[in-house]
């Protein structure tokens, strides 16, 4: 009987593909009319720029390069931070990375040198619990309130660097 339930769930599973389209806005209700009329096709949501893979990986590697030129990674561990908001959904909801491995992977794809070890990132990303921004962490007791927020605000120096490289990108795809 379990297996009867398990597999008439599979049968209304809906697999389904996403798609980017650009339309021009004379065209845009004719459009919606006929999408409508598709029972098989969701509207997932529509705005006037798209942010692209292309758009996110720039921005975060800008992001990460100002913060290098910045110097506010402090120790190599502090990388481990940005790992973890991305996983907890805080810097956009695409980016997750299932081990430390994948972090340094993507780094490197981005064109990124001199990066972390991948068992700095496992031991420090083990010692934070919660989520973005109400991370714990289990070296509290041994150190101050100041390094704490020093930790959290690596995310918020982050976010701000992403965001304006975003907008920057954006804008000038715009301008075009």
């Amino acid at each position: 009987m379990k297996s009867c339930s398990v597999l008439s769930l599979l049968t209304t599973l809906r697999i389904m593909k996403e798609i980017v389209l650009r339309i021009e806005d004379s065209a845009l209700e004719k459009f919606l009319g006929l999408v409508q009329l598709c029972p098989q096709v969701e509207m997932v949501s529509s705005s006037d720029c798209i942010e692209t893979k292309d758009v996110i990986d720039k921005s975060f590697a800008c992001a990460i390069s100002e913060l290098r030129d910045r110097k506010v990674f402090k120790t190599p561990a502090d990388y481990t931070y940005i790992m973890k908001a991305a996983n907890d959904g805080a810097i956009f909801h695409s980016l997750y990375f299932l081990t430390p491995t994948d972090f340094i992977a993507y780094l490197e794809l981005l064109g990124l040198k001199n990066l972390i070890g991948r068992s700095t990132l496992y031991n420090t990303k083990d010692s934070i619990k919660g989520k973005y921004p109400d991370w714990t962490f289990f070296d509290a007791d041994v150190v101050n309130q100041y390094e704490i927020l020093r930790r959290k605000n690596i995310v918020v120096q982050f976010l701000s660097a992403f965001s304006k490289e975003k907008r920057r990108l954006l804008d000038a795809r715009l301008d075009k």
